[in-house]
């Protein structure tokens, strides 16, 4: 039945825009790197910071994880929504700026584990309220955030991101440059097909001359760069 339409179930994941990944990515998405499709504008948390500042941040924003910085602005976890939401809910909170990585990590003693009371149904930022008193405590992050999740460089190339989502399951993946800072994000929309074609038509002139630099160094014909051409016009055109 695939010779003639996808599936029944297929067309309903694209009508409703889920992001879902098919088995391989396209074959344009060789010709991009992750700095070309990740999403810029990441918001970042310190890893020691005021109760009233991730509270405002959470208000405002609809994401599920955060990355985790120092006083450097060196990568050094993530955090997810919902842990930062029992922290506030809970009051986790110290008088005195706390230094890092001098509590206990959230092990089987933790709230975040032994609450039965919120899972699986963690609190939502509108149930939660701060005064102004709690507004300027402290929050201390390394205890309850992901000191090693998965990442990836910048540069790398676009079928090995899409590879380890698919394997391995992500929401999200940090992006970072060789100096361990935070560059972006990348999510499973990011690696939709309509994304991918969106992204190719904003590469810039000599980023496409690149691509045409990976035929003509191990070949003096330009065939295989006409036929390469060809196919990326049309994927733009389709787009």
């Amino acid at each position: 039945g695939n010779s003639f339409n996808h599936g029944l179930y297929d067309i309903h994941i694209h009508l409703r825009h889920l992001p879902f990944l098919e088995f391989d990515p396209p074959f344009y998405a060789r010709y991009l790197r992750v700095y070309n499709i990740m999403g810029s504008n990441v918001i970042q948390l310190a890893h020691v910071a005021k109760a009233g500042d991730i509270f405002d941040m959470l208000k405002r924003t609809c994401h599920s994880g955060f990355p985790v910085v120092n006083e450097l602005d060196k990568f050094c976890g993530i955090i997810q929504r919902k842990h930062l939401c029992v922290m506030l809910q809970r009051k986790d909170f110290s008088l005195n700026k706390p230094d890092p990585y001098t509590r206990k990590p959230a092990g089987e003693e933790s709230f975040l584990y032994n609450d039965k009371s919120t899972y699986p149904r963690y609190p939502s930022i509108t149930d939660i309220r701060l005064d102004s008193t709690e507004r300027d405590l402290w929050m201390d992050l390394t205890p309850y955030m992901n000191p090693t999740p998965h990442t990836i460089q910048d540069q790398t190339p676009v079928p090995r991101a899409f590879r380890l989502f698919r394997s391995l399951g992500l929401r999200h993946l940090v992006v970072l440059n060789r100096h361990n800072q935070v560059k972006g994000i990348v999510s499973r929309k990011d690696l939709t097909p309509e994304h991918l074609k969106a992204s190719l038509d904003h590469l810039s002139e000599s980023e496409k001359l690149v691509i045409q630099g990976y035929f003509t160094r191990y070949s003096h014909h330009s065939e295989a760069i006409d036929k390469t051409m060809l196919r990326l016009s049309r994927v733009s055109d389709t787009a």
